[in-house]
């Protein structure tokens, strides 16, 4: 039996009635070994826990519905990931098929595929691609559900920073000495912010290599999309990545909650109304600060023939969205000079419970949040121990790093003290009224850039006070940029 060929971004339906599938992993050079991993994702596109992490150390979930069994038995390029539908846990969104490589990259090992095989062994679905260079770890497909229905979409997607890069980008935890990851992409740099020629604002919560929000594509906005690809494009199109901007259109046709997302001043489509509303409190906020809303994106457009034979173009498009709450730190920009360090990996500061109080302050409302954090060298005059470093947030002391870690990071801190400024960081808080946890993500000492460690200081702008009510913004200085856009027009 022949199972249906998937292209990159396309989706489709597992039969109604299938309680279990088997996902292959495979790669075309039999003499390197892939890791094949399974993530259990939420509807925030994010484990639940890192017990939600199925791979080689941990071959199976908490609840048994998902397991890694490798090859079991089967070629030596080819990896086995058994999935148990109907015991997959209702807060389980979506099963993310991943592998990766400790040396070398999937460039390098020919083609790749995902073939999903049903309870009888019959193929379902498949995706190949041959399209990998420099990726170290590779999403292949997801299997998911809306609502009761179960689907398989194709992916093929690479990190360059190898299994704990992506692993930290779903939301596992990675130890400081787990596994030890390349430098990850970074993410839209804060600087762009600073020297734009417009000034944007750049949402913190957004994944570094991974677009979870799938935009609804309207047809009238397929022109649009099609205009960001050079005009002799035709057949094969490539992933577009463009920077895109959430603009709230409060005096629009489609309501006041509305929000378009523009990439090269065009508009390419509208978060859905529930979703726009819920986003409202930090767009709006960035918006009544004289600024816009900027994020990631993943455009995927392809051509196929309609049953008339007309050539027509549809669209996949991913931007970066993780939670309202996260898009926007809780504590303002240090008043000190600072330059706020690219991400890299997260690393769990100690000591946190020492200084609860001060740190209790920052927890949210819902329990978690982003932060404004600085590092500090911390040496006793006349001690024998090695100096760490201390972690701060708006001047006061909350934790400090472990003294293998502090060293990876102090030659920076001191570097960019001669120079006159503080070490800023992102920061991750977690808590509750009775005890907080503390991470930050940033660069260390050796995977700093000359741009970091000697270029012009990397800052944020500061905002406008929060309000309660997102409706209390004056967003009159920006009127004239929050109109709706007229619609592209079709090119031939």
């Amino acid at each position: 039996m022949t199972s249906p060929i998937l292209q990159r971004g396309q989706n489709l339906v597992i039969p109604a009635g299938v309680q279990r599938v088997v996902a292959v992993i495979g790669w075309g050079a039999s003499g390197v070994e892939v890791d094949a991993s399974a993530l259990l994702l939420g509807d925030d596109h994010k484990v639940r826990s890192d017990a939600d992490f199925v791979f080689y150390n941990q071959p199976h979930s908490a609840d048994g519905s998902v397991r890694f069994r490798a090859g079991a038995g089967g070629p030596a390029n080819q990896a086995l990931i058994d999935i148990g539908l109907t015991d997959v846990p209702a807060g389980v969104r979506t099963i993310a098929l991943v592998g990766s490589v400790d040396t070398g990259t999937f460039g390098a090992l020919g083609e790749l595929s995902l073939t999903i095989l049903g309870e009888s062994g019959e193929p379902l679905a498949t995706f190949a691609t041959a399209d990998a260079t420099t990726e170290s770890a590779f999403l292949f497909g997801e299997v998911y559900r809306r609502d009761d229905t179960w689907k398989v979409r194709a992916m093929g997607q690479g990190w360059d920073s190898g299994l704990a890069g992506l692993a930290t980008d779903f939301g596992v935890s990675v130890a400081d000495d787990d596994i030890a990851p390349e430098v990850s992409t970074p993410d839209l740099a804060p600087s762009d912010t600073e020297h734009a020629a417009d000034p944007v604002y750049p949402l913190w919560g957004q994944n570094r290599s991974w677009q979870s929000y799938d935009l609804a594509i309207e047809k009238e906005f397929l022109p649009a999309i099609r205009s960001l690809y050079p005009p002799e494009t035709s057949g094969r199109y490539g992933d577009l990545s463009p920077v895109v901007r959430l603009v709230p259109e409060p005096d629009g046709p489609r309501g006041p909650w509305s929000v378009s997302v523009r990439a090269a001043g065009r508009t390419i489509g509208y978060l859905k109304p529930g979703d726009a509303q819920t986003w409202a409190p930090p767009l709006r906020r960035i918006v009544a600060s004289g600024l816009f809303p900027i994020t990631s994106s993943t455009i995927r457009l392809h051509e196929y023939d309609d049953w008339e034979g007309r050539t027509e173009v549809d669209a996949d498009v991913r931007i970066g969205l993780e939670e309202p709450v996260l898009a926007i730190p809780v504590n303002d920009p240090p008043k000190s000079p600072y330059t706020l360090l690219p991400r890299s990996r997260i690393v769990q500061v100690t000591k946190e419970h020492e200084h609860f109080g001060a740190l209790s302050r920052f927890v949210p409302e819902g329990g978690i949040g982003l932060l404004f954090v600085t590092l500090h060298e911390n040496s006793a005059p006349g001690s024998r121990a090695k100096p760490h470093v201390e972690v701060r947030v708006d001047g006061m002391r909350v934790g400090q790093l472990t003294p293998q870690t502090s060293q990876r990071f102090l030659p920076m801190i001191q570097h960019l003290e001669s120079r006159g400024l503080l070490t800023a960081c992102w920061g991750e808080i977690t808590g509750s009224s009775v005890a907080a946890k503390l991470r930050i993500d940033a660069v260390k000492a050796n995977e700093a850039s000359p741009a970091v460690l000697d270029g012009p200081p990397i800052t944020v702008p500061l905002l406008r006070p929060p309000l309660r009510d997102p409706r209390d913004y004056d967003l009159t200085a920006m009127r004239p940029h929050l109109a709706p856009l007229p619609p592209a027009r079709h090119s031939p």
